[in-house]
């Protein structure tokens, strides 16, 4: 998320984009070369690693936007501790902290 944040989402598809295409060019390569069909090139497998990085983007787009809600639902603040819902390690704080922002 910390990548996709201070990228466009229209960079993160082409460079996504560009690296399938490039795995599926490797892969016809392959076979062309060693002339044993250990893999097969098929439009169906961009398509659908496009359709995961759409919804991944999607995902992360609108988990950073909430990104302070999920904050206060995750972490115990201080005048909060006498509580008994909510409460985390402090290890796992740092954690979700570590990936949510």
């Amino acid at each position: 998320m910390r990548i996709l944040k201070d990228m466009s989402v229209k960079k993160v598809f082409i460079t996504c984009l560009i690296i399938d295409i490039g795995i599926e060019f490797t892969q016809m390569m392959t076979n062309i070369i060693t002339r044993i069909p250990s893999h097969m090139v098929d439009i169906d497998d961009i398509i659908l690693n496009m359709t995961g990085v759409l919804l991944a983007l999607l995902v992360a787009k609108v988990t950073y936007k909430f990104k302070d809600y999920f904050l206060d639902i995750l972490f115990v603040y201080p005048d909060q501790r006498n509580t008994t819902h909510g409460k985390i390690s402090k290890r796992s704080q740092e954690i979700l902290a570590m990936l949510i922002l």
